[in-house]
């Protein structure tokens, strides 16, 4: 593969993040490197399907200035080949399987990735042959030109079998230097709420990002076990990254189901995986829980929303201090760590953790951007290395989020005087109550603290006079459960005050959650009303 220029004509030394990768690979070939379903791929397999992909692409003429778009069957590891292929050749990639669904197998309807793929220009959709029906569908609706390239089944109605030509020799590609400010990713999000939006992460802020998770890594000397994946790869990348630059292999559910889950660390005995927190409420109510072997597990990353610290309590009493806590946004990467020691400080479950090396928070006032003083709350403001560059096609909204070269992430939050970060909730979120701010997501908190609640979403709701109010679902800990939402007021009311009881708490037989274990409120106020 030939060099590519930089912009200005000089040959960018930005390194390319997916050769240290492969080098890594190339050095055990013969080693199971990843799981999925029944496929058990070696590190010689993943090389050749990966440079495979890549030579196809390039014969095809995509270099930096295309954007390839994924779809593939949820956590297919060609899903890892077509990012690996697309980023050797400096182009840009995105997915399109899903932005808020309820689960990872969950894809969005047509219409929205036919939307995606017009507003990228997507040169180049690769896919697998369980997606090459709809993947057909979607170039016929395209407004621009976009090729079709598929992993086998090549045909008269693809462009190209990404999988032509693979090899088993392990030749690496010839490194191929990037720009550094070019986008490499592409990642459409929606959180809960509100039209998908882009968000844009240079080759420069990736690299930087997963590097410095492959030191961390290499760091914990977590030997070679497995990492269990249960949420989209698109935003489990750099650890699957980490994984396959060292020792370990990677194990590729779907979606996530915790009994499977656990079946799956004993079999398999899983050393690292990542819960959302409402997947990890769900690992912990598991009936099977006690009768599992989860000794192998190692690491247990956690994180997305809120966690009561009762139950992070319950989780380290289970499974030991293997727990880290990491809070980010998709536009920031990671801005905090609660590491496992300090889960041995019951003071410290609160929190979420201290700025991880290499990020800087400062918190301001929301209203005059002035830095605020230890223990004061306001915006949680960051740099990382891993932040966004902009919202795609959006200047306005990519103005205001990194007004000054700081990335306001919209959350609110404070700084004690030993450095650790506690959040309070989300900036939008906040209703004013006869004079005092009330935060949704503590009486969330409050709400989880119930010894008979599993699972609770408090959200801000607006009526139609453009009034606020607040609205509380709760799933009970048992089926049948006597649980009522006047015990539920009282004891918030006990907890909080009178003002910070929910105007409507309703009892739900299921919490519907995103595939990343968020509440997902869009869902909640469809099935419940407002």
């Amino acid at each position: 593969m030939e060099k590519i220029a930089a912009g200005n004509g000089a040959e960018s030394d930005c390194p390319n993040y997916v050769m240290r990768i492969l080098t890594a690979l190339a050095g055990r070939p013969d080693e199971i490197v990843v799981k999925w379903r029944d496929q058990r791929i070696t590190a010689r397999e993943f090389l050749g399907s990966t440079v495979a992909a890549a030579r196809q692409m390039q014969e095809l003429g995509v270099d930096r200035t295309h954007t390839v778009a994924a779809l593939s069957a949820s956590n297919s590891p060609t899903v890892i080949y077509t990012r690996y292929a697309a980023h050797l050749l400096g182009a840009r990639l995105v997915h399109i399987l899903s932005v808020n669904a309820n689960s990872a197998a969950e894809s969005l309807a047509e219409g929205q990735q036919v939307d995606i793929l017009n507003e990228v220009g997507a040169t180049l959709l690769a896919v697998d042959i369980e997606s090459l029906d709809v993947a057909r569908r979607l170039v016929d609706q395209v407004k621009g030109p976009l090729k079709l390239a598929s992993y086998g089944a090549g045909d008269a109605r693809v462009d190209a079998d990404l999988s032509a030509g693979k090899s088993d020799d392990g030749v690496l590609p010839e490194p191929r230097p990037i720009v550094e400010d070019d986008t490499a990713t592409i990642i459409y999000t929606s959180g809960t709420t509100g039209k998908p939006k882009g968000i844009c992460r240079s080759f420069g802020a990736w690299h930087r990002e997963t590097v410095a998770a492959m030191d961390q890594v290499k760091r914990m000397n977590l030997g070679a076990s497995s990492y269990l994946v249960t949420i989209p790869l698109s935003n489990a990348g750099i650890s699957v990254d980490s994984v396959l630059a060292h020792e370990g292999f990677v194990l590729l559910h779907e979606q996530f189901d915790a009994g499977r889950v656990l079946e799956t660390v004993e079999r398999e005995r899983v050393g690292g995986t990542f819960w959302a927190t409402q997947h990890l409420y769900q690992i912990l109510d598991h009936p099977r829980l006690d009768d599992v072997d989860t000794s192998s597990l190692r690491l247990v990353m956690y994180g997305g929303t809120p966690i009561s610290a009762a139950r992070i309590q319950q989780a380290v009493d289970r499974f030991g201090p293997i727990f880290v806590q990491y809070y980010g946004t998709t536009e920031s990467r990671r801005i905090s760590a609660l590491m496992p020691a300090d889960h041995r400080d019951p003071h410290r479950l609160a929190s979420a953790g201290r700025p991880v090396p290499t990020v800087q928070v400062v918190i301001r006032d929301p209203d005059t951007g002035a830095d605020l003083e230890t223990n004061v709350a306001g915006e949680v403001c960051v740099r990382t290395p891993g932040m966004m560059t902009e919202y795609f096609l959006d200047p306005v909204r990519t103005e205001q989020a990194l007004r000054g070269g700081w990335l306001h992430t919209g959350d609110i939050g404070y700084l004690d005087e030993t450095g650790y970060l506690y959040l309070i909730d989300r900036m939008h979120q906040v209703v004013k109550a006869n004079g005092i701010k009330i935060y949704p997501a503590e009486i969330e908190r409050v709400l989880l603290s119930h010894p008979a609640v599993a699972r609770a979403s408090v959200i801000k709701v607006r009526d139609a006079d453009l009034r606020d109010s607040i609205r509380a679902y709760v799933e009970p800990r048992a089926t049948g459960s006597d649980l009522t939402s006047g015990e539920l007021a009282a004891f918030v009311a006990g907890k909080m005050s009178a003002l910070h009881v929910p105007a409507v708490i309703e009892l739900v037989s299921h919490l519907a959650t995103t595939q990343f274990g968020k509440a997902d409120t869009q869902a909640l106020l469809l099935t419940h009303g407002a």
